[in-house]
């Protein structure tokens, strides 16, 4: 059985060179759809044998989508730049192709463990998000807002209990501007769907995100990274409700 592995990327010069050798691993192509890099990301994507394509920017839902179009064949395993597939994980996806996939199944669902200041923090099956990432196109269609896409699958969805390896914020800075950035998208598809907030509700969805983040979700066993990425995630949390809070109020203005 043959596998396309699709990364979709948009400057990620620093990422794409491995990431790509990473999917050929298990993948028999690798194709990365870019939406208009302007370092090195064609050149690097290139040198390590993926074949590059540019499509403009139609939104994350759009691009995944997309990314069926332009493959050979019909299983697909996805990855972000930031994103490498485990070595036990590689060892379980060879023995699939080996054995031939179970004509049932649709798709296979990973565990994501993420890294931040050099540390996992979700790095066992219980506390780790869980992630489609490879799939038969033609029983899978992307779905969701702005940002934060999710797969849906046609059909019976396999777990396998190895993991993807994430590391999506190379530093302090690098993880708050990208998180400010998804906290606005988020802002956005909310207000969309007619979503409002209030200032008690702004409060108490900080209190209760630190909560989760620090304590339910283990963080305060990592030291200071856990309570710094606590902080960070939290402040996602305030900066998309209070986004939301101000269109709405901006909306307000308008009709008086």
């Amino acid at each position: 059985m043959k596998i396309s592995g699709v990364i979709i990327t948009r400057n990620e010069e620093k990422h794409i060179f491995d990431a790509v050798k990473n999917l050929f691993e298990v993948c028999d192509e690798v194709v990365v759809v870019d939406s208009g890099s302007t370092d090195k990301t064609e050149e690097l994507a290139k040198k390590a044998g993926a074949k590059f394509i540019f499509n403009e920017w139609p939104g994350y839902v759009e691009q995944r989508n997309f990314c069926h179009k332009v493959t050979e064949n019909n299983w697909l395993l996805v990855l972000d730049a930031d994103e490498r597939l485990s070595k036990p994980l590689i060892k379980e996806i060879k023995k699939l192709k080996e054995n031939g996939f179970d004509e049932n199944i649709r798709g296979f669902e990973f565990l994501r463990n993420l890294y931040f200041l050099g540390k996992p923090f979700k790095n066992n099956r219980f506390n780790c998000e869980k992630k489609i990432r490879l799939y038969h196109k033609d029983y899978g269609k992307w779905e969701g807002g702005r940002v934060h896409e999710n797969i849906k699958i046609n059909g019976k969805v396999k777990r396998i209990n190895k993991f993807i390896d994430h590391y999506p914020y190379p530093s302090i800075e690098f993880a708050v501007e990208k998180l400010n950035n998804y906290a606005y998208l988020k802002a956005y598809d909310k207000f969309d769907r007619g979503k409002k907030t209030n200032l008690l509700d702004l409060n108490l969805k900080i209190f209760f995100t630190f909560l989760k983040k620090y304590i339910l979700d283990g963080k305060f066993l990592k030291g200071s990274a856990g309570f710094i990425l606590a902080k960070i995630e939290t402040n996602y949390t305030f900066l998309k409700y209070a986004k939301l809070y101000e269109l709405n109020k901006n909306k307000e203005k308008k009709n008086e």
